[in-house]
């Protein structure tokens, strides 16, 4: 911001009650993890706390924690009278978070969601207007990438940024089920429905689709997110040759099935013409190899008895499946 270096320079040190430092409502770390904390907590009560806290004044005899939250709870938790702390002259609304976006950020990252939710201020505040993701990313200390992927989250119903802030809140790291990666790789299979199975799209809509694959997720029909990838390829099945009654069949089984799984769905409509598919990739490349391939060097060939073995047997696999093919048309 423009006064930065101002408030830079009015900044000091000194040592604060620490019952008079009140939580940042601004700060988008919401999320602490207690085994990090405790670790921390050991560290302050042999130590002390060596890097001072960040406030500004707020009201009277009351501060406004801007850096060091974990800090401030571990004091709180061994009853410190006091902490050392860098007092700054109060920013307004904006700088406060982009502040304390750039201050985290060189550090450690903070989960997604609630860095989303505090984006979303900034992006609708006026100065913000009109921004590229590029502007946004080098004001806020985040990546390009970051902001896409916050902004996709912004664009989840509220009730579902909400299940991953109390997911993270309650959950072990191992039970993360509805953490942000679900829901982004969601998004994206999502995208493909809607590209290229549209009525499906419209008939369930976006919010009934989100909600189908959640119902999933909670039966365990969804064990992992990478999964999510294999649905551009049922969807897109039917371009590749699937017939479209079986394409539409195992994605509406997919989604009113709790126990249908992805790759139930991916094995009966998409693993065959992708099969296929390769199959005659291989095939073309057989057939020119084979015309460029050279008699005279072939009777010199050591293997030449096996390699000639080799192509019998490929000759009679041909055969039968020629005569299986069209037995069924």
């Amino acid at each position: 911001m423009s006064n930065e270096k101002k408030v830079e320079k009015k900044s000091q040190v000194d040592e604060i009650a620490t019952s008079s430092i009140d939580i940042n409502p601004e700060n988008p770390r919401l999320i602490f993890n207690e085994k990090e904390e405790m670790t921390l907590l050991e560290s302050i009560d042999e130590v002390g706390i060596l890097v001072p806290l960040i406030v500004f004044h707020d009201k009277i005899g009351r501060y406004t924690l801007l850096d060091g939250e974990r800090r401030l709870r571990c004091a709180k938790r061994l009853n410190l009278d006091k902490v050392p702390v860098n007092i700054i002259t109060k920013p307004d609304r904006i700088e406060n978070i982009l502040r304390m976006f750039n201050i985290h950020n060189i550090r450690e990252k903070w989960k997604l969601m609630p860095t989303a939710l505090k984006l979303k201020v900034l992006l609708e505040d006026k100065s913000f207007k009109g921004k590229t993701k590029k502007e946004i990313a080098g004001l806020t200390g985040l990546s390009v990438s970051t902001v896409d992927r916050c902004v996709e989250l912004l664009d989840l119903p509220e009730k579902y940024q909400q299940m991953i802030i109390e997911y993270y809140k309650t959950g072990e790291p191992s039970d993360f089920k509805f953490s942000e990666d679900f829901f982004l790789e969601m998004d994206r299979a999502l995208k493909s429905i809607k590209k290229f199975r549209r009525e499906i799209y419209e008939k369930y809509t976006r919010p009934g689709l989100i909600e189908h694959f959640v119902e999933k997720r909670k039966a365990n029909s969804i064990t992992d997110v990478i999964d999510f990838r294999k649905i551009p390829e049922i969807v897109s099945a039917l371009r590749k040759g699937a017939p479209e009654e079986e394409v539409n069949n195992a994605l509406v089984r997919l989604l009113e099935d709790t126990t249908y799984t992805i790759d139930d769905a991916y094995k009966a409509v998409a693993e065959p013409v992708i099969k296929a598919q390769n199959i005659e990739d291989l095939c073309h490349e057989l057939m020119t190899q084979l015309k460029e391939l050279s008699v005279e060097r072939l009777d010199s060939f050591s293997h030449r008895d096996d390699f000639l073995k080799l192509l019998s047997e490929l000759r009679k696999i041909i055969d039968a499946d020629l005569t299986k093919l069209r037995k069924s048309s």
